[in-house]
Formats: C-alpha cells, sequence, structure tokens
C-alpha cells in the first residue's frame, strides 16, 4: 500500500467561514464550502475573501478546502464560473468540486478537481474516465455497497474515493433528480431543490385503492455508517464526508468531533493508517450524534435491501433522541421513565407522535426535577405510554455556544547566544520544511537566569496555533539573564514567521491539474454516455462530449423536459417499504393493480403526481410525472 493511500481525511461541511474553521477546530481534515455562485446550495453562497479566511486557517494545520462549484450552467455562465474558478484558486483553495463537463472543457487554473455526487459516480467506466482527464476525487454514490466501492477501487486505484457517511439522504440518485424542477421550476442541479420527497402524499394503486393516506412515503431517515467505517475503509474510502452545508454550527462542531473520535480510534487499532491534516484536537464537551438533527438513522443500503429500515414515513423532521416512556400525566406535570441514563434540563425541546392525528408533535418543557417536567399548558394528543424524544437538548445547546474545541500543533523551541551579543530562538514544528528564527540583540549579560524562567515565558503561547513540547537552550547560553520582555518579543516574532511558513508550504504542496483540456484529447468518453444526457446544458460541455467520441442524445432536463425521462431514480422501495414487495412470501402481489400514484396533499406547496414503476430486476423505483386526468 503506498504512503498516500493510507491518509485518512475527514470531510465537513461550511455555511459558511467561521463554520469551516470551527469545523478543522473540531478535527476535519478537509472542509467543503459553496462558491460565491454555482454551488449546489444555492442558499449559502460566501464571498471569495470569507473562503480565503477560512484557507488561511485550515492550512495552519495541513487541512484543505474544496469549493463547491457544482451545479450545472447554462451557455452565458461558463466564462463566467471558469473566472470564478481563477479566483478561488489564488484565494489558495485546494480543489474544486464540480458537476457541469464544461469545466473539462475550457482554460482552467491548475487546481485539483473532485467529481461531485452530482456526476453520478456510479461505475468503473465512468470513473476511469473522470481519472482520465485529470480528476483525482469522486464522491461515489450513496446507493453503492461495500463490494460495489471495493469493485470501482480495483477498477481505478488512481482515484481517491470519497463517501457520504452521515446526515440527510437523498432518495433519489444525486444529479438525477428532476423532480423539483419539473413540479416547482427549481431545479436540484442549478442548487434549488425545493425538496419534494419531503411532502406527504396520498398513494393509490390502478384501481384507485387508497394504500397509504398523508404519509411522508419519499422521506427517508438520515445517514449514520459509524459503525462500518472499518468497512468502508476497507473496501477503499479514504475522504469520509458529512452532510450538512445549511446545517447550524452546533451540528458541524458536535458531529465532526464525533467522526473525528471513531477515525482516531480506528488508526489506534491500525496504526498503518494517519489523519491527512496535523494538530492535537481536544474537546470540552463529549460528541453524541443523536443530539444532533436527525430523522433516525440508517446506514442506507450499505448491507443490503431489508438490513435497515429506511423509512422516515411520519415526519420529514428532526424527531430527535429517544428520552424515555411517559409513565404518568397530571394537567401541565407529566412523569418519564428515562431510558440509557439520560438527563432532563429546564428548556429542552420534546416531540412525540400525537396520539389521533399521529403527525410529529412538539413542545418546550418549564421546568425539570428528576424524571418529572412540568409546562405551561396541558401537552395536547400525549398518551401515557408514550415513547418521548428531545430535539433540543437546552444543556448541550448552551455548552456549544461556547468554545468547545482547540486545535495545536506540537512547537519545538531552541534559545542560543551567538557571536556578537545577538540573542536566536528557533522553531521547528510539522508542515515545514526548515527551522524558522528570529534574532535580537542582548546587551544585558548578566548571571542569574534560569532555564524554566524562559520555558515558562516562551511557551505561552495561548491564542496561536502551537503549544510548547519541547524546549532546548545552548548550555553557553543558559547562565544569561534574558529579561521578560526581550523573550517575549522573540516569541511574538516567531509565531507569524512560522504561520507564514505553514500556510507557503501548504500552498506549494496543493495538487495540480494540466489546465489545458487539450492534454486530455482523445480518451474515448465512457460507453454508457451515449444513452444518457449528463445534464449537458451548455455547448462547452456538448463540444467536451462529443470530442470524446459520444453523441449527446438529450440535453438537460432543465432546457428540454421529456415526459418519459424518470423524475427520480431511486433505491428507497415504497412497495417493500409497505411490506408489499412481490420477494415476501406472505404477500401475493396479484392483489393490486398497478400504476400506483402518488398525490401530494400538502395544502401549502404545488400540487405533485407521479406514477411509479417497478424496477424489480435492479431493485429501485422510478418515478414519472403522472399526466393521466384525473
Amino acid at each position: 500500500m503506498l504512503k498516500e493511500e493510507q491518509a485518512l481525511e475527514l470531510l465537513a461541511p461550511a455555511k459558511n467561514a467561521d463554520q469551516g474553521i470551527e469545523a478543522i477546530r473540531h478535527g476535519a481534515d478537509a472542509v467543503y464550502i459553496g462558491a460565491p455562485a454555482f454551488g449546489a446550495r444555492s442558499a449559502v453562497p460566501v464571498t471569495v475573501g470569507e473562503i480565503k479566511r477560512v484557507v488561511d486557517f485550515a492550512h495552519l494545520f495541513g487541512a484543505k478546502v474544496y469549493v463547491a462549484l457544482n451545479t450545472i450552467l447554462f451557455p452565458e455562465e461558463v466564462k463566467e464560473a471558469t473566472k470564478l474558478a481563477w479566483h478561488l484558486y489564488e484565494a489558495g483553495a485546494d480543489a474544486l468540486i464540480i458537476q457541469d463537463l464544461a469545466l473539462l472543457n475550457e482554460v482552467m487554473p491548475p487546481i485539483a478537481l473532485h467529481a461531485s455526487t452530482q456526476m453520478d459516480n456510479v461505475s468503473s467506466e465512468k470513473l476511469a474516465f473522470w481519472s482520465s482527464q485529470g480528476i483525482e476525487q469522486a464522491v461515489v454514490a450513496r446507493e453503492l455497497s461495500p463490494r460495489q466501492i471495493a469493485r470501482l477501487h480495483k477498477d481505478v486505484p488512481r482515484l481517491r474515493l470519497e463517501a457520504f457517511v452521515h446526515g440527510a439522504l437523498c432518495v433519489s440518485y444525486s444529479g438525477r433528480c428532476y423532480a423539483s424542477a419539473a413540479f416547482n421550476g427549481r431545479s436540484a442541479n442549478r442548487g434549488s431543490c425545493a425538496q419534494v420527497c419531503r411532502l406527504p402524499y396520498d398513494l393509490t394503486d390502478g384501481d384507485g385503492r387508497v394504500l397509504a393516506h398523508h404519509k411522508h412515503l419519499l422521506s427517508i431517515k438520515d445517514l449514520n455508517r459509524s459503525s462500518v467505517l472499518a468497512e468502508l475503509i476497507k473496501a477503499g474510502v479514504r475522504s469520509f464526508k458529512i452532510e450538512g452545508r445549511l446545517k447550524d454550527l452546533s451540528y458541524v462542531k458536535n458531529v465532526t468531533a464525533f467522526y473525528h473520535e471513531k477515525l482516531n480510534d480506528f488508526i489506534k487499532a491500525n496504526p498503518q493508517f494517519y489523519r491527512s491534516s496535523k494538530g492535537r484536537v481536544d474537546f470540552g464537551f463529549s460528541p453524541d450524534v443523536h443530539k444532533a438533527f436527525n430523522r433516525g438513522f440508517t446506514t442506507f443500503t450499505h448491507h443490503g435491501r431489508g438490513a435497515d429500515d429506511l423509512a422516515a414515513f411520519d415526519t420529514p423532521k428532526s424527531r430527535g433522541e429517544e428520552v424515555g416512556t411517559v409513565t404518568g400525566i397530571e394537567g401541565t406535570r407529566i412523569r418519564v421513565r428515562l431510558s440509557g441514563g439520560k438527563k432532563l434540563n429546564n428548556g429542552d425541546g420534546f416531540t412525540f407522535f400525537h396520539s389521533s392525528t399521529g403527525t410529529l408533535t412538539g413542545f418546550r418543557v418549564n421546568t425539570a426535577v428528576g424524571d418529572r417536567i412540568t409546562v405551561l399548558r396541558p401537552v395536547k394528543g400525549l398518551k401515557k405510554g408514550q415513547m418521548l424524544y428531545r430535539n433540543f437538548d437546552a444543556s448541550f445547546e448552551a455548552q456549544m455556544t461556547h468554545s468547545t474545541a482547540t486545535r495545536t500543533l506540537p512547537l519545538s523551541l531552541s534559545l542560543s547566544y551567538g557571536i556578537g551579543g545577538t540573542l536566536e530562538l528557533t522553531g521547528t514544528v510539522s508542515g515545514i520544511k526548515e527551522t524558522v528564527g528570529v534574532e535580537a540583540d542582548l546587551s544585558l549579560s548578566e548571571k542569574g537566569g534560569t532555564r524554566e524562567s524562559a520555558e515558562s515565558v516562551l511557551g505561552k503561547l495561548g491564542g496561536t496555533p502551537f503549544t510548547l513540547e519541547t524546549f532546548e537552550i545552548n548550555p553557553e547560553t543558559e547562565p544569561l539573564f534574558v529579561p521578560r520582555s526581550l523573550l517575549s518579543k522573540l516569541r511574538q516574532d516567531l509565531v507569524p514567521k512560522l504561520e507564514s511558513a505553514l500556510l507557503d508550504f501548504a500552498l506549494e504542496s496543493r495538487s495540480t491539474r494540466d489546465p489545458k483540456s487539450s492534454s486530455y484529447e482523445g480518451v474515448p468518453f465512457f460507453k454508457d454516455a451515449a444513452v444518457q444526457s449528463d445534464n449537458i446544458l451548455n455547448p462547452s460541455a456538448r463540444a467536451f462530449v462529443e470530442a470524446h467520441g459520444a453523441e449527446v442524445k438529450e440535453e438537460a432536463f432543465e432546457k428540454s423536459p421529456l415526459p418519459s425521462q424518470p423524475l427520480m431514480t431511486t433505491k428507497h422501495c415504497i412497495r417493500y417499504a409497505l411490506g408489499m414487495c412481490p420477494t415476501l412470501l406472505h404477500y401475493d402481489a396479484r392483489k393490486l393493480s398497478e400504476p400506483w400514484v402518488l398525490r401530494s396533499t400538502s395544502k401549502d406547496t404545488a400540487p405533485v403526481r407521479m406514477r411509479i414503476e417497478f424496477d424489480c430486476p435492479n431493485c429501485q423505483m422510478l418515478l414519472f410525472e403522472d399526466t393521466a386526468p384525473e
């Protein structure tokens, strides 16, 4: 195994610069953040200046910043996106996450490129082609099993594989969801998804029989693969991605810290692996992903169909952690049998499923003492015996508003007295090539100073990225009396020089790609390109595909929607989730006629009607716009 293949990367989301910095501080080896435009989360753009602020902090620890430039582009946007790519490169970004093939056709900066999950990275042919175009990292589809990922790694060993390990799940294969564009005019591939998948629906069969009423039938649980990291690593994954560029700071800090500890636990048991960034991380809290936003957890298709319950049909909102069972209700006083050593706090937020409507309902605790809580008014729909969930832990969230982590680099210092009365302080730290030093004239040379006093002054590194690990003093220097003010000045002068050296080294070490696409001309496009659109929205992307021997049969849905095109392709299967799969021995599939149809029941959104086709040989479900008369 090559040394670079042993490096593991925890990749955390950042809605803004402050979140990006906190993600690095809480143990991320890299962060991904939205570009000022053309990012797949259009609601959270960040200025180039803010991105540079994250870059300068991350690079101190050898961590990286990847910028999402991953929407498909209209013709008039291609040059603007290319120009923006140059600005991001000049700001120090380490890589761009892309989707539009025009960015493989234009003259781009020599910056590393990563294939977004929107590029539908499911086959060896596709990944081999991306690798031939200089792409160095690709996000594999969430739907792939460890065995499928291992096959990709074996077939395309040069391409670094990235996989989602935590957060909200898109029900459709990414890059192949057009439902939001079809019904709301808001394209997921343009960064404006309206989340049609989280709406409530009625489900009917071909004879009009109602199979489900007002259920969130396309909503699935949140991903949590913390228990299977070792399997992913064995399969060839080296970058572990946390979803959440729309999440709050508490989520980013908590979930990043949690997976930081999980990866470190793996490395302790497998010391041939190491983290791709540097620095010691110390937490002032206990990370717990159950306290973060979640709809319940799943490993998705990691263990195959049926190993996990994917469905979150009752609500698309955050249910929270299980707290306990209601054992008594007396007006505004509620008693709970607590589970798992849980403790309640004043101000906690609780959820439960209403005893009559089945909808997720919430209330806030006024006071909590032991297993008893009081509320301001009686809670409607709450009954004895019901499970309570907590989606807001007041004590934990209060803790998360403060400083919750430090990250530091071990620094070695050496103090020596040279010829001509010059005192020199030098420092070495992992991540820079050479020793860095500063000098000062020492006019006073009286005896009486001690090593301990010098070390105590030089070791005052609070507020810097460093912590003193070792201190050496030249034997001839030790008897000297050095004023504390002079030692402080030497330390203050040395720190920015060390930081500058770290930043210079990080920029010098950035991965590069040949900016001239002509370097890759003549390489055949992957074999299945001729029968899919690959979301081609502009002439530059079309020219790129055709230059590599493929024909664009269809343009992007956003330009030329086709009734025959699936709006969603999913591994989630409603029929299986409802216990009506033909593979289930107890169910007679002949009882229900097709097609099955979903009709949205929300009064607050545009109506949605989708016809379902079940692709049983491939164990997946296809959804089309239903245009049949009511």
